[in-house]
């Protein structure tokens, strides 16, 4: 995620992207008869518009993404970064551009290009990989370890819940991103009937 606001494109076909800062895109002012075809660099969240008689397919340097339906979010490989795409609904097949295999994701799964060339796969909250797009945390019947846990995956600090917290409590909606991780507590604590400590670099939950 960045402080930049990301740049929102709309398509031909009506599918919309949202380009991360210093991504780029590129696609036709329309789409040939058979298939929808995109090249990126860079970071992009798309919500591809249905059309089962043209599938859609983002083209990046390192992997290629067919959908028919759906929303993903796709990062090709910068620096240190491998190239990922985490599918928030819908399902795509993954393919790796130096024959590297490929992969189908289902909801929850983010597939990863490792150094070897092959595809891995892990269940993430994929969701939080996308929140750069909106600048929004997204929240669904979510309870205090979900949150905790997806906040963990955002910011990569450590949560530890005591015991006193209750467990069945669960929240759902969305709360504005910061990049200041004080900030996104605070905004919870108005939320949540629970209060957070910093302590040796680890946040702690308490009733």
């Amino acid at each position: 995620a960045t402080g930049d606001v990301p740049t929102e494109l709309t398509l031909a076909d009506g599918t919309r992207v949202w380009l991360n800062s210093g991504s780029t895109l590129r696609y036709p002012k329309t789409f040939a008869d058979t298939l929808r075809e995109v090249e990126i660099e860079g970071e992009g969240y798309f919500e591809v518009a249905k059309n089962a008689a043209k599938p859609f397919v983002a083209h990046g340097k390192e992997m290629d993404v067919r959908v028919l339906g759906t929303k993903f979010n796709l990062s090709t490989a910068t620096g240190d970064r491998a190239a990922e795409v985490s599918l928030i609904e819908g399902k795509v097949r993954v393919t790796g551009a130096d024959a590297g295999g490929s992969v189908v994701l289902k909801p929850g799964q983010k597939a990863r290009l490792a150094k070897d060339g092959q595809i891995a796969v892990s269940s993430v909250n994929t969701r939080m990989d996308a929140v750069w797009h909106n600048g929004l945390i997204p929240f669904d019947g979510s309870s205090i370890k979900q949150i905790a846990d997806a906040l963990q995956q955002l910011y990569g600090v450590q949560f530890i819940i005591n015991s006193g917290v209750d467990m069945n409590i669960t929240y759902t909606g969305e709360i504005q991103w910061d990049e200041n991780l004080d900030m996104v507590l605070s905004r919870l604590r108005n939320t949540l009937p629970v209060r957070f400590k910093r302590h040796e670099g680890k946040i702690y939950i308490y009733k």
